[in-house]
């Protein structure tokens, strides 16, 4: 991968190397670069899905994680923002100076401007030097008022505080005095000064602040983002919270793998079928706008029948939830599960999700299992026919030749539409059924497949290829 001379995570990652990272579908690579890299993303529109011009694409890696995390609904808010700050925190101080927090706001900025498509509007996203400029400003503020508050507590604490304060103090500025380590500091120059210590400001304090525990208006954006995306917050925790508050990043050491999960007595934890009939419940008594509704209102409205014991689960939760949304809180499904099934944890939620997204695969994968046996009728039907003539298909492969002037082995949609003077219409059917690579290109094995009657079939169609894969639904389940 393309990594810095600094410490830190690759700066750009290409699509190839995002398919060995996340290993997701190349459907889905295309919407990360469609989103990261617009530039790379129309070169892949234009030139085809190929390695070439999928190693062409630039995707910034901060960028990337900074908004997977930020949108996840499932990590607690302080998990999120300790992920963060790990990842301007090159040192592994656990405190952030003006340059580091001025990268952690640009994280921010542009991995929310990635996720929402608004990268490339210049005229949206902030520029990187107004960025930039606010930080110092926010940074300077912060240092300001985490100054007054230490002030107040001196001033208002008895003599046991005002000592420990004080120790506190000598002792943070002892550190900070310190001279830099070879691990992650350059060196100071031979018969130099040594350089002023760096101002710097704890994860603590910028958690308070972010949280707006110091009352600061500068701070409201940040909290309301994670506000939106992140699960409630309740006390010190999140409510789907078993983070480690002692968790960081780290680029110079191996970071701690989080604990197992602990072991939930037998028929404690929700099975998959009750955690989707727990989401439709939760979905139908959102559009009734009440949550307060009866075991019988809730068979009706789902023409489901729901058992006894299910029962017992979803109506704890819905008292819950029915008090949550009295008090003027937003009714959350991870907390409605959450209240069924209190000894879950946020990984066990995190399954829950996976479970329900699973669920909401289930028509596509249908949809692929049909196209599959569709493919092995055709597949049959197709070796029944007899061979195109061969004066026919030399005809075809020389209208192939004529149309592509540039003998580049391809046609454009607008060479064909030309040509053939297509509407719209037919022509995007043709390309639909017939652009196998799905690069908007059309080459001369499709063209072929495209122009060959239905009586017939291509000479290819007969070689020993199709005996070897013999059933085709079945290679094709293999992947469903």
């Amino acid at each position: 991968m393309k990594v810095s001379d600094k410490v830190g995570p690759p700066v750009r990652v290409d699509a190839n190397e995002l398919l060995e990272i996340t290993s997701l579908p190349k459907s889905r690579i295309m919407e990360i670069v469609k989103l990261f890299d617009v530039a790379g993303f129309n070169r892949i529109v234009v030139e085809g899905k190929t390695f070439a011009t999928f190693a062409k694409t630039k995707v910034v890696m901060v960028e990337l994680l900074s908004a997977g995390v930020l949108l996840s609904k499932l990590i607690p808010s302080r998990a999120k923002q300790r992920f963060l700050f790990g990842l301007a925190d090159n040192d592994d101080s656990r405190d952030l100076d003006e340059q580091e927090f001025a990268r952690l706001i640009m994280f921010f900025f542009r991995g929310l401007g990635g996720a929402f498509g608004i990268l490339s509007d210049e005229d949206t996203l902030p520029a990187k030097e107004s960025i930039h400029a606010l930080a110092q400003r926010m940074y300077a503020r912060i240092s300001q008022i985490s100054a007054r508050r230490l002030q107040q507590l001196h001033a208002e604490g008895d003599a046991a505080m005002k000592a420990r304060l004080v120790e506190a103090i000598k002792a943070r500025q002892e550190a900070l005095s310190q001279p830099p380590t070879p691990s992650n500091r350059p060196p100071t120059p031979g018969n130099s000064p040594p350089a002023p210590a760096r101002q710097v400001s704890s994860f603590k304090v910028l958690e308070d602040w972010s949280l707006t525990d110091f009352s600061d208006s500068l701070a409201l954006p940040y909290s309301l983002t994670l506000e939106r995306f992140c699960p409630k917050r309740e006390g010190e925790g999140d409510d789907l919270g078993d983070f480690d508050p002692e968790w960081h990043l780290s680029y110079h050491s191996a970071v701690p793998m989080p604990e197992e999960i602990d072991e939930v007595p037998e028929g404690h934890m929700l099975q998959r079928w009750e955690v989707i009939l727990a989401r439709r419940i939760f979905a139908f008594c959102s559009e009734q706008r009440s949550f307060r509704i009866s075991h019988s209102e809730v068979e009706a409205g789902l023409s489901h029948g729901v058992e006894p014991e299910a029962w017992k689960k979803l109506s704890v939760a819905l008292e819950h939830t029915a008090e949550d949304h009295f008090r003027g809180r937003k009714p959350e499904f991870f907390r409605f599960l959450k209240a069924m099934c209190p000894s879950a944890q946020s990984r066990h939620l995190r399954l829950f999700a996976s479970w329900c997204q699973q669920y909401d695969d289930l028509p596509d994968q249908a949809s692929k299992m049909q196209a599959a046996d569709d493919a092995s009728l055709s597949f049959h039907a197709d070796g029944s026919l007899p061979l195109i003539p061969m004066d026919e298909l030399v005809i075809m492969e020389r209208q192939f030749a004529q149309m592509d002037k540039s003998n580049v082995g391809f046609l454009t949609i607008e060479t064909i539409a030309t040509r053939w003077e297509w509407d719209d219409f037919t022509l995007n059917h043709f390309i639909a059924s017939f652009d196998i690579s799905e690069d908007g290109l059309i080459d001369k094995n499709e063209y072929l497949q495209m122009m060959c009657p239905r009586t017939y079939r291509l000479p290819s169609s007969n070689s020993a290829a199709r005996a070897w894969f013999g059933e085709p639904s079945f290679c094709f389940r293999c992947f469903f």
